[in-house]
């Protein structure tokens, strides 16, 4: 299960994310999502899952190619958030020629009321 899936915060981002920007995705045969990514406002790409059942096929090497190519060429920079734990991304991306820029970090804070 998805770390912040219990974020109320987290899935509203997700929601609004579907709703407003570009995302990828394969279906099964009963047109059922199995692996997918999707854009921030920023337009970085990230949120990218396969479910387990059917990692290993190719389906995130496909949707990244996928997403890098529709957002290079409608004009926006192509890039991703990688969370520095998770190295099968960081081998992932880079296989596909991504390159990690180290002077770029990434925090994210909530607000607690």
């Amino acid at each position: 299960m998805w770390k912040f899936a219990k974020n109320k915060e987290a899935v509203r981002m997700i929601r609004n994310m579907l709703a407003n920007f570009p995302s990828c995705s394969v279906l099964d045969a009963e047109g059922k999502p199995v692996s997918w990514i999707l854009t921030y406002a920023s337009c970085a790409m990230g949120i990218l899952y396969t479910l387990p059942e059917h990692r290993g096929k190719g389906y995130a090497k496909v949707l990244i190619s996928t997403m890098a190519k529709r957002l290079h060429t409608q004009g926006y920079p192509v890039y991703c958030f990688i969370e520095e734990e998770n190295e099968t991304s960081d081998k992932l991306f880079k296989n596909l020629g991504f390159t990690q820029d180290p002077s770029h970090r990434e925090a994210w804070f909530g607000f607690n009321e």
